[in-house]
């Protein structure tokens, strides 16, 4: 077993292009231990230790992913502003391009162990993040696929407002077994592709125009 102690921060980096200079940085973090999965539900294969994402738009701005265990965990204008529960949350955040200010921050989770892993954003700037959950009140949304947990460990995706304050869809990932979703990305529709592991029989669905879709049976790894 791994022994993890309070102290821990996500430390937020900008360098020059050439990488010379180091032009800003900062911690984020509150009193107890930040980008740390330190879940050991979640804790598993690529949803390792230190596993979380950084992107950043064409202005500059910084969108982060990752997971928390403290309960201060600083929270600006985020639609969920209290730890959910359990070990650990995801977290999810926005910091301006010269790391000088947090645009907004939330809190990602239910009462049990969530972690975040990666994230992106759409061409309206609303950020999409993904991770592993063993909420069973985990924050979803009315009309998704999955509004309830499959299993003991799912995955999750949630489509987030631009300014952090708004949930607009959340659904779990998964099967009966063991799954979580590790990435996420977006087309020029703002459609949505996860990739995960998933332990258990993952639906195959056939494309709606030629009816057919590459599989691996019984493979432990699902793209979606």
């Amino acid at each position: 077993s791994i022994q993890y102690f309070n102290g821990s921060d996500l430390v937020v980096a900008k360098l020059s292009p050439d990488g010379t200079a180091l032009m800003a940085s900062t911690f984020i973090g509150g009193t107890g231990n930040d980008g740390l999965n330190i879940s050991i539900s979640t804790r598993y294969n690529y949803g390792d230790d230190f596993r979380g994402e950084i992107i950043v738009d064409g202005s500059g701005n910084s969108y982060i992913a990752s997971t928390t265990a403290s309960t201060d965990f600083p929270i600006v204008s985020g639609f969920q502003p209290t730890f959910g529960g359990g070990t650990t949350d995801a977290c999810t955040f926005k910091l301006n391009s010269n790391l000088s200010a947090l645009v907004w921050s939330s809190y990602l989770g239910g009462s049990g162990d969530d972690a975040g892993y990666a994230v992106q954003f759409d061409l309206g700037y609303d950020v999409y993040v993904c991770g592993g959950t063993t909420s069973l009140d985990f924050p979803t949304t009315p009309g998704v696929l999955n509004p309830t947990i499959q299993g003991g460990v799912d995955g999750y995706v949630t489509h987030i407002s631009n300014g952090g304050s708004t949930l607009i869809a959340a659904t779990y990932i998964g099967t009966a077994s063991y799954d979580q979703s590790y990435f996420v990305q977006l087309d020029t529709n703002n459609n949505v592709y996860l990739l995960g592991q998933s332990e258990g029989t993952y639906s195959i669905i056939p494309d709606s125009v030629i009816g057919v879709i590459y599989s691996n049976p019984g493979g432990n790894q699902f793209i979606h």
